[in-house]
């Protein structure tokens, strides 16, 4: 009896979060030209978790500057977030979309004040980010899982616990990104 073939997995496209603390310094596309995948999907992360618990200091220009000089690699990226300060994050979002004429992900974290999320979806985000979600109780984490809301699609906001967060808002259909050339992806269902 033979052994069971291995799977490499090279038939998938590949798939990572990569973080601005970390992959500053480094050259990206001679890493995403190595790999043997049919499409790379690379979500950009500031870090901003990690460069505060390792004192690593981060600013916005260099983060744009990131976004835009590893366009081509990063499927999509993530606003410079600032946990504990939802309108510091809220200003980055709109100093990346303004003055660098990137397009990120905004932030919404876990324990700040739920008329921000609201904001975002008023402003007509369809995607918004969870940030500060490690470490924390659902209830502590996510005040507003609780509280009726619209979803993104404008529809109601029920609590659910099938999800982790005990909320399950607009569609339960699952969704994918589809890379494009450029930077972003767009979502299918």
């Amino acid at each position: 009896m033979s052994p069971a073939p291995v799977h490499l997995g090279l038939d998938q496209d590949f798939k990572a979060l990569c973080s601005f603390a970390f992959w500053k310094p480094k050259d990206m596309a001679a890493f995403t030209d190595k790999l043997a995948t049919p499409a790379n999907m690379i979500f950009g992360d500031s870090g901003a978790h990690s460069a505060r618990t390792m004192g690593i200091h981060l600013t916005l220009e260099d983060y744009a500057a990131w976004c835009q000089k590893w366009d081509r690699q990063l499927t999509l990226y993530a606003n410079l977030d600032v946990i504990g300060a939802p309108e510091a994050t809220w200003r980055n979002q709109k100093e990346l979309e303004l003055v660098h004429g990137l397009e990120p992900i905004p932030v919404f974290h876990t324990g700040d004040p739920w008329h921000w999320l609201e904001r975002y979806i008023d402003e007509g985000y369809t995607y918004i980010a969870l940030g500060k979600l490690l470490g924390n109780p659902v209830k502590e984490g996510c005040p507003g899982s609780r509280k009726p809301s619209r979803s993104l699609t404008g529809g109601p906001c029920s609590t659910g616990s099938g999800s982790p967060s005990g909320a399950r808002c607009g569609s339960s259909r699952s969704t994918r990104w589809t890379p494009r050339r450029g930077g972003l992806g767009s979502a299918s269902a």
